[in-house]
Formats: structure tokens, sequence, C-alpha cells
């Protein structure tokens, strides 16, 4: 919402015209005047903004619009109720600057949180929040972390070389840069089989591959995939691969990195439509990561504010998007774009920069930035307050009406 703002005002200053590339329905409807639709590299639909959105003429830009999934909440799982996933005062820290400062950043603060079989919690905030630093500690992949983190009842290590093969299997992760996390040098085949040649030893090749292809064919490709290296795909077929590389071996639990941060409205709805389809047939328990709040509300049951790396603010989704409690959250939500053209774009929900984690403000973190801070806020570090599913880290939730009516 930021950056949208200054490409604004200096377009205005300097009378500057702008081509701005972008997937991002939301985005096109509050900014351009006109816009282009490429399908497969060809011009198929251009026009007035506002003309396009009412009346398109292309089946595609139909799709797209149609795709937007901002204000469609989600349908609440299935949870049964036992704990997948328990992570008891985690907390993360690292040493700046090649690690010879006796100082240490602190990305995560300790924070606890469940997650049931078959629920989707998401994690929200800000780039720099500490999301995935947070996401890597509970895969072990951070082992230099403090804390507790337990699968189905039992203790896990910290670093996921000293777990057991079984727990690793059972707890998989989509990473952000689906590309950059594929082998280039392995064949698709290889990358979404490689899990069953390690958890799965005794199974033979044939199996293995006949279990990759019927594995693609569940995310939505088909078998002429299998022998295509990760350049050859596009961000969508790339994060089905990862996606299918995850599933593969069947997980309790799977971790996704912003997983859809790449994709436009269509692949992210088929992306999204594929997890679901997945935790209904095995009762998969999602941690979703990400600073998209119209994904976030499709697809979670509950929400975990992130704020350099404190819960400021966490609940049901539906209750979280009505009555957001902090100040941080309300301008998460309002940062969203929409994606019609017919909505003014309001004023920039929040200004300022995140402040530096090796230099974090007095009292609430999230004060410099706040419209409502009191000098208690500046001086004092809020309690996280209330009981799990809904609790909230402000000195003034009792006081301020955040609901956006």
């Amino acid at each position: 919402a930021q950056i949208l703002a200054l490409l604004l005002e200096l377009r205005k200053q300097l009378n500057t015209a702008m081509l701005l590339i972008t997937h991002d329905l939301g985005v096109i409807a509050g900014t351009c005047e006109r816009m282009v639709v490429l399908q497969d590299g060809k011009l198929i639909e251009e026009g007035r903004t506002r003309e396009v959105f009412a009346n398109c003429k292309a089946e595609a830009t139909r799709k797209m619009i149609e795709s937007g999934i901002w204000g469609r909440p989600n349908e609440l799982a299935v949870v049964t109720g036992e704990t997948a996933l328990t992570v008891s005062e985690l907390a993360v820290s690292f040493r700046p600057h090649g690690g010879w400062s006796r100082k240490r950043l602190q990305a995560v603060m300790p924070m606890s949180f469940t997650l049931s079989r078959g629920e989707t919690v998401a994690i929200v905030g800000e780039s720099g929040s500490g999301k995935t630093s947070l996401a890597r500690a509970v895969l072990g992949l951070i082992p230099e972390h403090a804390g507790t983190i337990s699968f189905l009842g039992r203790y896990l290590e910290n670093a996921v070389t000293r777990r057991a093969g079984s727990a690793k299997r059972q707890l998989q992760m989509v990473f952000q840069d689906p590309v950059g996390s594929l082998n280039p040098a392995m064949r698709v085949s290889s990358i979404v089989g490689e899990p069953l040649w390690i958890h799965e030893p005794a199974m033979s090749t044939r199996d293995r591959t006949k279990a990759a292809a019927d594995m693609l064919v569940e995310v939505g490709l088909d078998e002429a995939f299998m022998d295509r290296f990760p350049h050859e795909l596009s961000g969508g077929q790339a994060q089905r691969v990862a996606i299918a590389r995850a599933l593969i071996v069947r997980p309790a639990v799977i971790v996704c990195d912003e997983a859809v941060a790449a994709l436009d409205n269509t692949i992210k709805r088929d992306i999204l439509a594929l997890l679901k389809r997945e935790q209904d047939r095995s009762n998969l328990a999602i941690v979703f990561i990400s600073h998209d709040l119209g994904i976030v509300r499709q697809i979670s049951d509950r929400v975990i504010v992130l704020y350099m790396g404190r819960v400021v603010e966490e609940g049901e989704t539906e209750s979280l998007f009505a009555r957001p409690q902090h100040p941080y959250t309300r301008a998460l939500i309002d940062a969203v774009p929409v994606a019609d053209p017919d909505v003014v774009p309001g004023n920039v929900p929040v200004a300022g920069e995140v402040s530096s984690l090796s230099d974090p403000p007095p009292g609430c973190v999230f004060h410099p930035r706040c419209t409502y801070a009191l000098d208690d806020c500046r001086t004092a570090i809020p309690d996280l307050q209330g009981t799990e599913p809904a609790r909230i880290a402000c000195h003034r939730a009792d006081e301020l009406d955040l609901s956006g009516n």
C-alpha cells in the first residue's frame, strides 16, 4: 500500500506515465485507468479498467476477475480435536554481521500455539516480522532456537537431523520460492519421487515412478511433466510440483511459506482448492504463512499476527476480520487491494517502516507507527492477554473500536 501510494504521488508530481505489470487485480482496480490482458504471449483484451471489469469479453479475463477472493470467508475445516503440533515458548535469534557480534538479534520472541488435525492456522505479518524464521524453527531447519515443539504429543529435537524419520516424514514444507526450492539438475519425476526413496527405500523404482505420476495428476499436472526440469516450468507449475513433493508421503502437517505469493489469482484459487481437498481427504493440518490477508481469510480457521517477532493478536479468522483488536491487524486488513474499480482506495493505513531488530523500540514494538499510542505504549510492553484462540497484546484493546464500521 505504501509503495502504490508513492508511485501515484510521483506520477502526479512529475506527470510521468506508468506501465504497471502485475497479476493483482486489486492493484489494477485501484491504480490503473486502462488495462491490457495477456495470455500465452498474446493480447486478448484491453480497455478502460472500469469497463473491462464490468463487461469483459475474453473468457480468461472473466476467470481472472472471478478469482478475486477477497471477502470470501473460509468454510471451517473439520477439526478432530487431536492436537498435531504444540509449540511452547519458541524463540529464534541470530548473530548479525557474519556471527562475530556477541549481541543476538531476536527474530522471534517467545511464543506458543497449537495446531489441531484438519485445521489451518495462518501466520501473518509484514516482511521481517519473523514468519519464515518461525516456520523453519518448527521444521528444525533453524536448530539454534529456544522453547519446545511436540508432534502428536512427542517431543521433537531442535535440529531436523536429530529427529526420527517418522517425524521428518509427517512434517513437510512448501517453500516461498517454488523454482528455487527444486533441484535444477533433477527431473520432475525424481523431485517428486525422492521423498519416497528416502522414507520408503524398499519401494521399487517402478512403483515410486507410478506414485510420482499419480501425485502429479492429483495436483493438476499430467505425466508429460515427469521428464521436465524446473527451468521448463511456469511459476504455477513449479509450485504444484513443490506441493506434490510435500504431499507424496502423506504428511500430518504441512507448512506453506508464502506458497501462492508469486501466482496469479486463477492459479492461487487452484492451489488453495488443492490444499483444501487434501485436508478434507487426510485431515491434514496446515500452517499457512502469508502477508496476503485476502488469501488468509479464505483458507484459514485461525490467524496469528506477528510484528517484529511478537504475537500482537490471535483469533478465529472471521472474528478477527470482523473486529480486529490491534491497530496493526486493522492496518493489514486495510492494506489489501480491492478488486473493484468503483471502490476508491483509502489513505495508506499505516506510515513509516518496521523498526530495526538491532535496536527495537521500548514498550509496544508497534507504537512508533501507531496513531493510537499513549505514554504507556511507549514505555511498557503489553502482555498477550486472553486464552487461545483469542489473544491480544495491546494496552488499549478494551477501549478501541477497530471494526471499521
